[in-house]
C-alpha cells in the first residue's frame, strides 16, 4: 500500500547546503558591501533591549497559531495527533529549517516524523498537507501586502476592498478547485493564518519601539512582508540576506532609514533563530507511542 519511495529517506546532496550557505553568505556580503556597516552598529548598540522580549513572544505566538493550522490539515487527511505533540514537532521543524535547509529542512523532516508514526497515512498525503499550509499561509501574506501596498499608493478604500474581497475568492477557489480534502476547515485556516501575519507585524512593530522608530510604520510594514515573500525563495539559509536586501533596495521608495529596516530586519532573524531553540529539546524526545497511532 505504502511501497512508494518517500523521498525525505533519501540523502540529500551535500552541494545544494553548500550553495544555499555560499548565496546567503553572499547576499549578507552584497548588503554589507552596499552600506556603511558602523551606521548599522550605531543603529543597534542604541537598542532599547526590553522591547525585545515581548517582540519575541509576539514571535512565538505566530508560530504557535501556525502550528493550530497546520493540524487542521493533518486531521483533514484523518492523521490526528495531540496539539502538544504537533508543537513539538513544529518547534523541531522549524530547528531544522534555521540550521538545515535543503533536502533535510523542517518539511522534509515533518513528513519522515509522520510517515514514521503515522504509517498508515502515505507520505504523500502528509506532503501536501504540509504544502497547503505553506500556500494559505503565503495567499494571506500576499494579501496583506496587497492591502497595505493600496493604502500606501492609492488611498482608495474602494480599491482596499476590491482587493480583500478578490484576495478572498481566489483564494477559495484555490483551495476548492486544487485541494478539496482540505476545504472543511478553509475559514478557520484563512483567520489563523491571519492571525500569524498580524503577530509578526506587531513583533516588527516592538523591534521598530527598540530601534526608536516612531514614523513611517505602514512603509516598514509593507516591505517587512515583501522580505517575509521574498525569503520563501529556497535558496538561503532561514531567509538570512533575503529581508535585508529588500530594505537596501527598496527603503528609497518610501523615504525611511534604509539602516533602521535592515537592523529590524536583522534583529527579527536573530529571534526567529532564538524561537526555535526550543526544538533541541524536543529533538531528542521519544516520539508518539503505538496506542497514540493505533487511535486512528
Amino acid at each position: 500500500m505504502h511501497s512508494e519511495k518517500n523521498p525525505v529517506n533519501e540523502k540529500s546532496t551535500p552541494l545544494f547546503l553548500i550553495l544555499k550557505i555560499v548565496f546567503s553568505v553572499g547576499l549578507l556580503g552584497w548588503v554589507a558591501y552596499k552600506i556603511e556597516l558602523w551606521k548599522i552598529a550605531e543603529t543597534l548598540k542604541d537598542v532599547q533591549w526590553f522591547y525585545l522580549f515581548p517582540a519575541l513572544l509576539a514571535f512565538g505566538a505566530s508560530k504557535l497559531i501556525s502550528s493550530i493550522r497546520l493540524n487542521y490539515f493533518f486531521r483533514d487527511i484523518e492523521l490526528r495527533m495531540s496539539e502538544w505533540e504537533n508543537i513539538k514537532l513544529y518547534w523541531i521543524g522549524m530547528l531544522y529549517n534555521s540550521v538545515l535547509p535543503g533536502g533535510i529542512g523542517g518539511d522534509g523532516y515533518k513528513t519522515w516524523y509522520l510517515q514514521k508514526y503515522y504509517s498508515q497515512i502515505s507520505w504523500k498525503r502528509i506532503a501536501k498537507a504540509i504544502v497547503i499550509d505553506r500556500v494559505v499561509g503565503l495567499l494571506v501574506l500576499c494579501l496583506l501586502a496587497t492591502v497595505l501596498g493600496i493604502v500606501l499608493f492609492f488611498h482608495f478604500l474602494f480599491l482596499l476592498l476590491a482587493g480583500i474581497f478578490l484576495a478572498v475568492i481566489v483564494y477559495v477557489i484555490l483551495i476548492y478547485r486544487y485541494f478539496p480534502r482540505f476545504s472543511k476547515n478553509i475559514l478557520n485556516t484563512f483567520m489563523l493564518s491571519l492571525l500569524v501575519q498580524l503577530f509578526q507585524l506587531l513583533s516588527a512593530l516592538f523591534i521598530m519601539y527598540a530601534l526608536d522608530v516612531n514614523v513611517g510604520f505602514l512603509s516598514y510594514f509593507f516591505l517587512f512582508l515583501l522580505s517575509s515573500i521574498a525569503t520563501i525563495i529556497p535558496f538561503t539559509i532561514g531567509g538570512a540576506g533575503m529581508r535585508e536586501m529588500v530594505f537596501l533596495y527598496c527603503s528609497s521608495w518610501f523615504a525611511i532609514d534604509m539602516y533602521s529596516g535592515i537592523s529590524m530586519v536583522f534583529i527579527f532573524y536573530l529571534l526567529s533563530m532564538a524561537g526555535s531553540l526550543p526544538g533541541i529539546f524536543h529533538l531528542f524526545t521519544p516520539g508518539v507511542s503505538a496506542s497514540q497511532t493505533n487511535e486512528i
